[in-house]
């Protein structure tokens, strides 16, 4: 009776096959890992902020009141009224950058961060204050406007703004609100699709994805041209 078996050849073009199949699906599987990741780390912190944020207005009164300085590194800040200072008890601390000094690591240094669409840019470490907290995230305290520049993930990449770096804010609707995205009103309209699509080279592309995180949980604009981003971006009616 002859033993049946595959040849050499055989094994080795189904191992090319399979190699093939790998390189073309593994890299897409770790980026919805990463994404899924990011996306339960946003709403996690989005709950944490907003809670301190409920806490600290108990003890300091309305938020509206909050300063939200720009604090010179080597400086001697005066932090008395600020959002940093009154919300700092009701976060879990590791490292303190009271001027945003790059060197404690809350931020990084330089031109290090980019866009949605992948145009360098800075962030926080020329204005602070900021905090990295035990669970990993780093937030920035403004800079003289009341919102808060927060990177999901600290100072590990992809540093881009909509994708692990997100913004929380303030906003005056006409009654005060706290709600993700930029303080400058970039929500909601179609034609604020400008500012969450890969395809746009608007300044400060990016900054409104948390909108479109609280109304889909999902990041699924990541990989939607800037027509379909336009189409989804209508209010809900």
């Amino acid at each position: 009776m002859q033993n049946k078996a595959f040849t050499l050849a055989e094994v080795l073009i189904t191992l090319g096959i399979i190699g093939v199949v790998a390189a073309m699906t593994i890299p897409g599987l770790i980026q919805r890992t990463q994404e899924k990741e990011l996306l339960n780390r946003w709403i996690k912190f989005h709950a944490l902020l907003k809670q301190a944020i409920l806490m600290a207005e108990e003890e300091y009164g309305d938020s509206s009141n909050w300063r939200f300085d720009k604090y010179k590194s080597g400086s001697t800040p005066n932090t008395e009224g600020s959002a940093y200072s009154y919300l700092k008890p009701y976060l879990k601390i590791v490292s303190d950058c009271p001027t945003g000094e790059p060197e404690k690591n809350c931020f990084l240094s330089g031109y290090k961060y980019s866009f949605l669409d992948g145009t360098p840019t800075a962030i926080c470490s020329y204005i602070g204050p900021a905090v990295r907290l035990l669970s990993g995230e780093s937030i920035c305290f403004g800079n003289g406007s009341p919102h808060f520049t927060v990177d999901l993930n600290g100072t590990s990449p992809p540093n881009r703004i909509g994708v692990d770096i997100h913004y929380f804010s303030f906003i005056d609707l006409p009654k005060r609100e706290f709600l993700p995205g930029f303080n400058w009103g970039w929500r909601d309209s179609a034609d604020k699709a400008e500012y969450c699509n890969i395809e746009s080279s608007s300044w400060h592309n990016g900054a409104s994805c948390g909108f479109w995180i609280q109304r889909y949980k999902n990041m699924k604009y990541l990989h939607m041209s800037k027509e379909e981003v336009k189409k989804a971006w209508k209010p809900k009616k």
